[in-house]
């Protein structure tokens, strides 16, 4: 059989031959490695041809064949059965034709593999396989996942450091790990087996392990047992179907990085979960400095199965495609997961077939029981349990109980799983064992708290260690894991249980999840004990920022509270009325929030009532902020009176953690561009700011000062600007309002450009860096690459900004309330740095709902104008600009055009030689001087910081500079360099003093010199 007769007996009816799929590729390679007539020697003198193979010639390649296709494709007996019948490729490989008939059946293919094992051929057999297809790379590059037996060196690792590595236990932080002790829970009959294990040190050489098979096949347990003597740090997420929510998966998984280092973890929570590829850029940024290259490490993501929602399943599947090569995910499920892991991502696969129970391992652990059957019993066991580790773990017990039982459990087992359980197990414990194991299933994993509080008696929970078949403990996590079928068997016996002991075990659970900031769920757990003022007190107590997933199901949750205990909660209103804000359901929270307030107003005053009334006023208040860019009415400020005037009569408790305001694009929220709408603005922020830190915590403070900081920046009446931001700043910083105090930092540095004073900007640049160590900074990381960036390519740095903002993916999702956006106007800038003018046009463009707001309009509009100038849409890119100037004039904004500099000042002068494309000759002129200077002052700013850092001496030019530097070194003249570059004279008069800056020069004959001393010119124009 060759590769020329498969793919003849592709062709089609018509005569063409068919497009051969990925599995007749591998099939037909497959072919030609394989050292047939070698391996068909080595096992012809033990082949007899079994009972069904008399009287066929081919049937000794046949089996091999069937036996090699299995383990290529990872098949297990019902699936190789399957791929017999049903697939083309696979029958003509194995060489059987199309009658059903033809086929061998199990009996057949497990005789052969007994032939193999009995006669010490397997290992040889598949090494010989294993050695060919490493050498020609064939599971690589054609996408098909090998079994793991074959994947990885010829001989793969048998022995491991025993007892020296506990699973889970060493520290990600400072590599240190723990005193040995033993593990609570551990089995009192722990059977080793090599032969997983070799399997699974095999597999651990790929970036991915897949363990697929059914439930009862000791999955998990194999893992587990594993990585006890592995040396790596591993993170075990165990999922559960709550964790389709995406907020509540983060907090799954950022817990069970917290177990190994908390900082990290902390981190992770902050950032929230990663919907957008932009926000997973982010993610990978927190812990590439966290994680040592040195060091193996292992994620498992325990019963992948459950797990269906998209972006959920698309953060996992990233995840595996990280560019750290150190790490190893495994994904214990019990079916394939819905994953793409094809591409640069080696993957090893463990199905059931790999662990099943063999006949030896079978009598080792009946031994290991003290139990001794005869060889015909083993067989028997063996062959009606199929190795199925659940089903040999009962019949042990049996075996137990009743030695002389005779056993016919075949294939029906599966089915029965449920009677036996309850023979077997549940009636063999006491009565208040059953009890406590079933509502122990009531939760999905129970921490080993959780379980001692259940248990109450401590000789209760000690025997819950002796039942480790169907309950183990995760030393790990330090939870318990009920086996899936004991707990379906277990939430059937609900009925046992009464009410209140079911409620008090969703509190007792919803009580530990709260303490230990599990806060989804602990909203889960209240719910279904039926404690709702806890759920409305969680909400009420989030971070600001709630994803909008997170927010959705709470408000469900909330609005599930009977109407007559939601009116005796007095922070319900608060918490309902904020989720709806975050969903910008406006219109509905002046709904509710006027009907709060009609019932309220009128009862006599107390202070629940004045509790609800300073909800419902910060309420409306809020949605008046929120719909100011639209509406142009700034009225918020009433709100906030009425909300204090109430909160000042009975005065509550804030939380702990102060809420975080978070600025968002602009400090100035205003839509319209007539003249005084900034100030009227301003002026109701100055009367709203006090009143709304009074009750909220410290919430707004330094706001109004940053917004007057910001308009006369805007304005260029630099003179004022410090006064204010020093004011911010403090109030800000004082009240723990770190989104406030960044933008302050950031006006400052933005400050010293135009004032050309590098100290400045260095000193805000570090204070911007150290708020990476205020803990109750939410995002900080985030912020602090984004604002750090703005400096870095105002300098030219554009290479190393945090990589997250590079992305070509313009995923917008963050809303321009919030600094997120702001790395939109970053990234925008990095284009244009870049040279990839269409790039930051596009985000321009794509940068709409900025445009509801004043000064985002006149930013906006003036990169468009620079990015079309580039592109040499002279007509489009001056239209830009006048439109630029239109939305500008009206409140003098006129900073926004200065600070691009000498692109400005490029395109104001064309605009001026068109006849002012419809602009004022004086404002052109104005901005022209403004930006000349500024460009100037930003080089000497470039120049010491490169001095600082010791880059002077690596000067880089442009590709123009280095064109007039050469013409200069020739002896041209400006007017000479402008007639042969077809340049404008005043445009090379602009590079001639961006090479003064850059060279340090005062003069043509310097720039000559010192391009000459440091061989520029020759050099192609850096060094």
């Amino acid at each position: 059989m060759t590769t020329a007769v498969s793919q003849q007996a592709r062709q089609t009816a018509s005569g063409r031959a068919a497009r051969p799929t990925r599995r007749e590729r591998f099939l037909d390679q497959l072919e030609t490695i394989i050292p047939w007539e070698r391996l068909l020697a080595a096992i012809e003198p033990h082949y007899s041809g079994g009972q069904n193979g008399e009287g066929r010639p081919d049937g000794l390649q046949r089996m091999l064949r069937t036996v090699i296709v299995q383990h290529c494709f990872g098949l297990s007996d019902e699936g190789l059965e399957e791929a017999l019948v049903d697939s083309r490729a696979i029958r003509r490989f194995v060489g059987i034709g199309s009658a059903r008939e033809d086929a061998p059946d199990l009996d057949e293919v497990r005789e052969f593999h007994r032939l193999l094992e009995t006669n010490g051929l397997t290992v040889a057999i598949f090494q010989a396989v294993n050695t060919r297809l490493e050498r020609h790379r064939l599971t690589l590059r054609e996408g098909v996942s090998v079994d793991a037996r074959l994947v990885g060196d010829e001989a793969p690792a048998r022995s491991f450091e025993r007892n020296r590595w506990r699973f889970g236990m060493k520290s990600l932080a400072n590599g240190k790990a723990p005193d040995s002790a033993p593990l609570p829970g551990t089995p009192h009959v722990n059977l080793d087996r090599p032969r997983v294990d070799e399997i699974l040190a095999a597999a651990m050489r790929a970036n991915v392990v897949v363990i697929c098979a059914g439930a009862g096949y000791g999955k998990t347990h194999a893992v587990q047992t594993f990585l006890q003597n592995y040396k790596a740090v591993t993170t075990w997420i165990q999922l559960t179907e709550r964790d389709n929510a995406g907020a509540r998966f983060w907090e799954n998984f950022s817990h069970a990085v917290s177990r190994i280092n908390k900082p990290l973890g902390r981190q992770l929570m902050e950032v929230g979960f990663p919907e957008t590829s932009v926000d997973f850029e982010k993610y990978l940024h927190i812990p590439e400095t966290d994680i040592s290259l040195q060091q193996k490490h292992v994620i498992v993501f325990d019963d992948l199965h459950l797990i269906h929602d998209e972006a959920v399943l698309r953060f996992i599947e990233r995840s595996v495609h990280t560019p750290f090569p150190n790490i190893t995910t495994i994904f214990v499920s019990r079916v394939e997961p819905g994953l793409n892991l094809l591409g640069q991502v080696s993957t090893a696969n463990i199905t059931e077939e790999d662990l099943r129970f063999t006949e030896g391992e079978i009598h080792a652990y009946l031994r290991a029981q003290g139990l001794s059957v005869t060889a015909d019993t083993l067989h028997e066991i063996h062959e009606e349990t199929r190795g199925w580790f659940l089903a040999v773990n009962l019949v042990a017990r049996l075996l137990q109980r009743n030695p002389s039982r005779e056993f016919r459990l075949r294939t029906s087992l599966k089915f029965n799983v449920f009677k036996l359980l309850e023979s077997e197990i549940f009636l063999a414990v006491s009565e208040d064992m059953q009890r406590f194991l079933i509502r122990l299933s009531l939760i999905d994993t129970p921490s080993a708290e959780i379980a001692r509080q259940l248990a109450g008696d401590p000789a209760l929970f000690d025997e819950l260690t002796r039942i480790t078949a169907y309950v183990r403990y995760n030393a790990c996590n330090n939870d318990y894991q009920i086996h899936h079928l004991f707990r379906e068997y277990l939430l059937q016996k609900q009925g046992v249980l009464t009410e209140d002991e079911k409620r008090e075990t969703h509190r007792v659970a919803a009580r530990w999840y709260d303490e230990n900031g599990y806060w989804i769920e602990a909203v889960f757990y209240y719910e279904k004990a039926g404690d709702y003022e806890p759920i409305v007190r969680i909400i009420h107590a989030m971070p600001v920022a709630i994803p909008e997933k997170a927010a959705t199901r709470l408000l469900a949750i909330i609005e599930k509270i009977p109407p007559e205990i939601a009116e005796g909660i007095a922070l319900f209103p608060t918490a309902y009325l904020r989720l709806l804000t975050i969903l910008l359901r406006l219109d509905e929270v002046v709904v509710f929030a006027r009907r709060y307030i009609e019932k309220h107003e009128a009862l006599p005053p107390s202070a629940f009532n004045d509790r609800v009334l300073t909800s419902a006023y910060t309420a409306l208040a809020f949605v008046s902020v929120l719909r100011a860019p639209d509406t142009d009415v700034y009225d918020f400020d009433v709100y906030f009176t009425k909300a204090e005037a109430h909160y000042s009569r009975h005065p509550y408790e804030h939380p702990q953690s102060p809420i975080s305001c978070r600025v968002g694009t602009y400090a100035i929220k205003v839509g319209a561009d007539r003249p005084g709408a900034p100030e009227e603005y301003i002026d109701a922020l100055t009367r709203a700011a006090p009143l709304c830190a009074r009750v909220m915590g410290g919430f707004m403070s330094g706001l109004d000062d940053l917004a007057r900081a910001e308009l006369h920046f805007y304005r260029d009446e630099i003179k004022k600007v410090e006064h204010f931001l020093e004011r911010a700043a403090r109030t800000a910083w004082e009240n723990k309002q770190y989104h406030i105090y960044s933008r302050t930092q950031l006006y400052r540095i933005r400050l010293g450009f135009v004032q050309g004073d590098y100290d400045k900007t260095e000193q805000a640049t570090r204070a911007i860096e150290r708020l990476v160590e205020m803990p109750d900074f939410p995002n900080r990381h985030l912020v602090v690459d984004i604002l750090t960036a703005w400096y870095k390519l105002k300098l030219g740095l554009s290479h190393i900004i945090a990589d997250w903002l590079k992305t070509d993916e313009l995923e917008l999702g963050a809303s321009p309330r919030f600094i997120e956006y702001y790395g939109n106007y970053v990234r925008m800038e990095y284009y244009f740095h870049s040279g990839r003018y269409a790039e930051s046009l596009a985000v321009a463009e794509k940068y709409g709902e900025p445009k509801r707001f004043l000064f985002g309009r006149v930013n906006v509009k003036i990169r468009e104008a620079i990015c079309l100038y580039q592109m040499k849409d002279r007509e489009k890119a001056l239209e830009a600009l006048r439109q630029a100037y239109e939305f500008s004039r009206s409140n003098h904004l006129v900073m926004p055009f200065i600070e691009t500099g000498k692109n400005m000042r490029t395109l104001t002068m064309a605009a001026m030689r068109d006849g002012n494309a419809g602009i004022p000759r004086e404002w052109l002129e104005l901005i022209n001087r403004r930006a000349g200077t500024y460009a100037k002052r930003q080089q000497i700013i470039i120049t010491a910081y490169r001095k600082e850092h010791g880059m002077l001496d690596r000067i880089s030019l442009s590709r123009r500079e280095t064109e007039v530097l050469t013409d200069l070194y020739e002896g041209l003249s400006r007017s000479e360099i402008a007639l042969a570059r077809n340049l404008s004279i005043n445009t090379v008069k602009l590079v001639i003093n961006n090479l003064y800056a850059k060279l340090n020069a005062n003069n043509v004959a310097d720039v000559v010199r010192i391009a000459a001393e440091k061989d520029l010119i020759r050099g192609g124009g850096s060094i």
